[in-house]
């Protein structure tokens, strides 16, 4: 009888170990970007809850290159376990997800609540975001500095003057015309985007805006899309064979020159295997110059010249140069806030609403 009880009341301790919450915490904070549902990698069924960049947690923390094995903020809860929500987050909200624990850490309970989030630290993000920006700028610049031979103050002031150029034509306008609306300070994107919404009312016969404009990207986006990959497409093996030989059987060939997805992803594995398998000739650079670009980033100018015929040492020195760079103009590499935190608040539903719009193929 005694063993009985004594099994009886082990079973109980079991099942409350195992199923009664004992622990709460916040397990995220932010702002809400999208769920997905699938499994761990325990092959445990989970949910995802996506966050933009920055978190409460990794934000306050400074945890950002490590804030997740994908480099993004989430928290994943099992499906088995009860949401007690009362409503369902859309892109865009701040909140916040407590959950209940039992003894050994599994999420037995958990709740979605609003909170005031993006109102508390959407200035901090923003300062960030700017801040990240403003050192890759200088960096860039810097860069480009070193790449021309100018100062950065003189490479600056070319690289305004060559936005100026752009601008007058691909808009048509003059030069006062471009610097009184501020165009040169668009950035090339812009401009041609600009150029293209203008081309679109031609050819539309009615006015057309920016929106309009990535309207016909995602159209285009869409037939690419549809038509890649097809029942005709080139097999990775096929891919790795013309990257080798630079040639397939003629059926083959046909469709490789008639696919623009197939034919990039070809060309390109056949110039690196070209490179990487052509032996140095004897006009090509030597071991010694190789080091001193790596060193300098640069050689004399009639050694230069050799690059416009080899595709072989201009991939050489374009490496080593890029190292060089990386050395002396180091590009930052850490994470940014999401862009969301330096929009108008009242926008963003609407921001997610044209990502949607650009993401449907």
């Amino acid at each position: 009888m005694a063993f009985l009880i004594s099994a009886v009341i082990l079973v109980v301790l079991i099942f409350l170990l195992k199923y009664l919450p004992v622990k709460s915490g916040v397990l995220i904070e932010g702002v809400f970007k999208k769920m997905e549902c699938g499994s761990d990698f325990n092959g445990r069924e989970s949910t995802a809850y996506w966050f933009e960049n920055y978190c409460k947690d990794c934000f306050e923390r400074r945890n950002f290159e490590n804030n997740s094995i994908y480099g993004k903020c989430l928290a994943t809860v099992p499906t088995r376990a009860w949401n007690r929500s009362t409503f369902i987050p859309e892109a865009g909200d701040s909140i916040k997800i407590i959950a209940r624990k039992n003894i050994f850490g599994t999420i037995k309970i958990y709740k979605i609540v609003k909170t005031d989030f993006l109102e508390t630290y959407r200035p901090k993000q923003r300062a960030l975001y700017e801040e990240h920006f403003r050192k890759l700028g200088e960096a860039l610049d810097k860069r480009g500095a070193l790449e021309k031979g100018m100062s950065v103050e003189e490479y600056r002031e070319s690289k305004r003057e060559e936005t100026i150029r752009y601008a007058m034509e691909e808009l048509g306008m003059s030069r006062e015309e471009v610097i009184k609306n501020g165009m040169h300070e668009w950035g090339y994107g812009s401009i041609h985007n600009e150029a293209r919404r203008r081309k679109l009312i031609a050819e539309l016969g009615r006015e057309a805006t920016h929106e309009d404009v990535l309207e016909e990207d995602r159209k285009i986006m869409q037939k690419v899309a549809s038509n890649y990959p097809n029942q005709e497409c080139l097999e990775p093996y096929e891919i790795e064979e013309y990257g080798e030989t630079g040639t397939l059987p003629e059926n083959r060939l046909l469709h490789l020159n008639g696919c623009t997805s197939c034919y990039i992803q070809a060309s390109i594995n056949r110039n690196n295997w070209v490179l990487t398998h052509t032996p140095p000739g004897p006009e090509c650079f030597s071991k010694n110059e190789l080091h001193i670009i790596h060193e300098t980033g640069t050689l004399p100018k009639e050694r230069l010249e050799h690059t416009k015929n080899c595709k072989k040492c201009k991939y050489d020195f374009d490496v080593n140069k890029t190292t060089y760079l990386e050395r002396v103009a180091p590009i930052p590499r850490e994470h940014c806030p999401s862009i969301v935190f330096t929009l108008d608040p009242k926008d963003i539903k609407a921001f997610y609403a044209r990502k949607a719009e650009l993401l449907k193929l």
